[in-house]
């Protein structure tokens, strides 16, 4: 939105300024009918006063006339102004088609469509004709040269009015654009942090809420055998004391999952260190994190990307694998981004995709990039990761 502000304050300034050159140019002509001419007093000298003075009233009525049909009759009374210094000054070689042009100008910078630009190329072509016949009849030669160099300036000055008026509208179309982006990426934002936190809900749903299902259970079992069978009731107590812990560390670690990362304060691989000493807190499960290349130029999407595939991959270790030892390897080549993720957990031939490997599977693949993910008995668990280097 900040762009969409310094656009819209820089288009008045733009419309000011070439409006502002187009008065001090027709001034500038009239001053020099009105100084240089011999005939310049009487008539000749009052008209060319009124007509300065017409061309500021009407420059003053333009900026608060909007591009309608009032805009128009303005136009028409700076163009009845201009036509009349060629017939006025019709003995001199003075540029009067420089007036012409500063309407054309004017009018293709406010006003477009068939209709306009028709009815333009009409008028022009009456006025110049009207002009050329009564030129003929009061001259005795006509520089054809000169005609056609002062009438050039008026379709160039109408040319430039029309891609004035397309480089404005086209700002205005890419603010417009630029404003619907912004729109959609806030609504993109707000759809993944819902989603993760959709995601966070389950687990703490099925992993907690299982957890503390079981103790329930166990809990009303103690209540029942501490009486009759005092040795199985100690025996259910230690498992409830498990089953609170486990219950505690799974929503440790959810929690931790919900807490955004200070990005701009901690690089990826502090941030890595920070996130594997916590789990190592939290779990007692040892974690190695070996890393080659350089991680800082990474932009700031793919090392979030990268984090959070670490995080979840961590979280199905505990939740699954059973594994004393998770070591991560993170490659940053010139070509892509390579790392792996393995356990020494008791891996099994046959396992099924569950939520959580889909998920960074899903990550991956927003960036061109290919997961891979095994299990084979007496080695564990494996996620190996590739990223295009050249899509970031």
């Amino acid at each position: 939105m900040e762009l969409e502000r310094r656009v819209s304050a820089v288009e008045p300034l733009i419309h000011c300024l070439v409006n502002y050159f187009r008065i001090a140019f027709i001034l500038m002509l009239c001053s020099m009918y009105a100084f240089t001419h011999n005939q310049s007093h009487g008539p000749v000298l009052f008209f060319t006063i009124v007509s300065a003075l017409g061309f500021c009233i009407n420059h003053i009525l333009y900026r608060y006339l909007a591009n309608n049909k009032y805009s128009l009759i303005v136009l028409s009374v700076d163009f009845c102004l201009a036509a009349s210094y060629g017939f006025i000054y019709l003995q001199e070689n003075y540029p009067d088609q420089l007036l012409v042009g500063m309407v054309g100008l004017v009018l293709f910078m406010r006003h477009k469509g068939r209709f306009i630009t028709v009815g333009w190329l009409l008028l022009l072509s009456v006025y110049w004709t009207a002009l050329l016949i009564i030129q003929s009849m009061h001259k005795d030669f006509l520089d054809w040269i000169y005609v056609l160099i002062t009438f050039s300036f008026v379709l160039f000055a109408s040319v430039i009015g029309a891609l004035v008026r397309y480089y404005q509208e086209a700002r205005d179309e890419a603010t417009g654009l630029n404003g619907q982006l912004y729109a959609y990426m806030q609504q993109a934002e707000k759809l993944a942090a819902e989603q993760e936190r959709n995601r966070i809900a389950r687990e703490i749903h099925d992993n907690v809420g299982h957890s503390m299902t079981a103790l329930l259970v166990q809990l009303q079992a103690v209540r029942k055998l501490q009486h009759i069978a005092p040795d199985e009731s100690s025996a259910a107590m230690v498992k409830c004391e498990l089953l609170a812990r486990t219950a505690l560390q799974d929503l440790r670690i959810s929690v931790r999952a919900m807490q955004p990362e200070e990005w701009s304060e901690y690089s990826l691989k502090q941030s890595l260190e920070r996130l594997i000493h916590d789990f190592k807190e939290i779990t007692g499960i040892q974690v190695l994190l070996e890393t080659e290349g350089d991680l800082e130029p990474l932009r700031e999407p793919i090392r979030l990307s990268i984090f959070r595939i670490v995080q979840e991959a961590l979280t199905n270790v505990r939740k699954h694998g059973n594994a004393s030892v998770v070591t991560i390897h993170l490659d940053i080549r010139t070509d892509s981004i390579q790392f792996s993720i393995r356990d020494n957990g008791g891996a099994t031939e046959h396992w099924k995709e569950g939520f959580g490997i889909k998920n960074m599977r899903k990550r991956v693949e927003e960036y061109g990039g290919l997961l891979a993910a095994s299990s084979e008995p007496g080695i564990g668990f494996q996620l190996q990761v590739r990223i295009p280097m050249n899509l970031h």
